[in-house]
């Protein structure tokens, strides 16, 4: 409803894309997220996401996202993190992707 209402489309959207999640409108989303602490300052998170797109039409296509990420608590106010990221796209309009993240947070 969010994403579809008429009071927000408006500067919500570029180039017809939706602003705020990959998902956008007329679509399925399942997300399954594992943490587990390695040790106390260590953090592995796995991830699985299942994307189908356009159910009003004849088509849906279908992304399969696979992610991992390991994050290193340095100290209270430093996060030090990398990650990969699959896209395993099917449908006309997308493509496979592989992403590698890094990030360094600070917090004050």
């Amino acid at each position: 409803v969010f994403y579809g209402h008429s009071l927000y489309t408006s500067g919500y959207t570029y180039k017809d894309s939706i602003l705020g999640h990959s998902m956008g409108t007329d679509s399925r989303d399942l997300f399954l997220q594992l943490s587990h602490y390695l040790s106390k300052d260590l953090l592995l998170d796995l991830m699985y996401e299942h994307q189908t797109h356009n159910l009003s039409a004849d088509t849906h296509p279908v992304i399969n996202i696979l992610q991992c990420d390991l994050t290193f608590f340095r100290s209270r106010q430093w996060q030090v993190g990398a990650g990969y990221r699959y896209e395993d796209a099917r449908g006309e309009g997308y493509d496979d992707n592989h992403i590698l993240q890094m990030r360094l947070i600070r917090e004050f």
